[in-house]
């Protein structure tokens, strides 16, 4: 359910994306993503994070992993 959240997130990014043109000469790998957010729904008492990184030439995501 996490992924499919974030999944969504990402198809969201990629019309900003279109938007600001930045997919127009871009090749997989020339420029990744890398965004982290606190996830307070998980309900840990301590805080955790959520990091994914995307490729922005296709919107693939590339990882996913949380730290504390």
């Amino acid at each position: 359910m996490i992924l499919k959240n974030y999944y969504q997130q990402i198809k969201r990014n990629e019309k900003q994306r279109q938007v600001l043109n930045l997919k127009k000469n871009l090749k997989f790998g020339e420029i990744v993503e890398i965004d982290a957010q606190l996830e307070t729904y998980l309900k840990n008492d301590k805080p955790l994070y959520l990091y994914h990184a995307i490729d922005v030439a296709t919107g693939t995501l590339l990882a996913v992993w949380f730290e504390e």
